[in-house]
Order: structure tokens, then sequence, then C-alpha cells
């Protein structure tokens, strides 16, 4: 493999990496939205806000959060979680 192509793999996956996270984190900011109009209870699924269901609003196989190489996004998404349950009607 040529160094060539393998800047540019690297560069597609960095690239990828970040498209996940931005759709990731712009589901976040909807569902939070959408808990702040219903009186602090997520409208959909029961009120039940998952990784499942935070992986089906962004686009992307909930598969996709478990992968290594977004561990740290997985950790963000977890205290999200874990802190919406706390604060809100949505677990």
């Amino acid at each position: 493999m040529s160094e060539a192509y393998r800047s540019a793999a690297t560069r597609y996956g960095e690239a990828r990496a970040s498209a996940v996270e931005a759709k990731v984190r712009a589901a976040m900011g909807l569902i939070e939205r959408e808990i702040q109009a219903n009186s602090g209870i997520y409208p959909a699924k029961g009120g039940a806000v998952t990784m499942n269901e935070l992986a089906r609003r962004a686009g992307i196989s909930s598969a996709t959060l478990v992968a290594p190489k977004h561990k740290a996004l997985r950790a963000s998404v977890d205290a999200w979680l874990a802190l919406l349950k706390r604060t809100t009607s949505a677990s």
C-alpha cells in the first residue's frame, strides 16, 4: 500500500468519523428540544431515550457507537443518556 493511498484512507476515515459525530450531536440536540417542548417527556418510544433510539434518530447503525473508533463519542453518549435519565421523565 502506498503512502499516498494510506494517507487518503486515513483522511477518509477521519471525515466519516466526524460526520458520525455531527449526526449524533445533532440528534442529541433535537431530542433535547423535543423533550423540552413536551413537558420533560420524550414524545416517542414510550418516553424512553436509549442508545438505539439515538442511533436511529441520527441515521446510523447502533453498532457504530460500539466500534472502537467511536469510543470517546460512546462515552459522551452514555454520559448524556445518564443525565437525561436523572433530569427528565425520559427514562
